[in-house]
């Protein structure tokens, strides 16, 4: 994704760690909130929906960072 090499180039590698981190930890609420929905049997699809754009985004970066 565009953004994040942008981002690597303007303000290095530390910030795209720190975005790293920042989606590790959005993944994994969204985590625990999709177990809570099922749970109560209501609609998943917009918390799924995040969780594969969090799990994409932290592809890219770690790409971007070499892992």
């Amino acid at each position: 994704i565009d953004k994040f090499k942008k981002q690597l180039e303007t303000d290095g590698p530390k910030s795209l760690e720190k975005s790293e981190k920042s989606l590790e930890r959005n993944l994994a609420e969204h985590q625990e909130k999709l177990k809570q929905i099922q749970s109560e049997g209501g609609l998943t699809s917009s918390v799924e929906r995040e969780i594969r754009t969090f799990t994409e985004e932290l592809a890219v970066i770690r790409s971007l960072l070499g892992k």
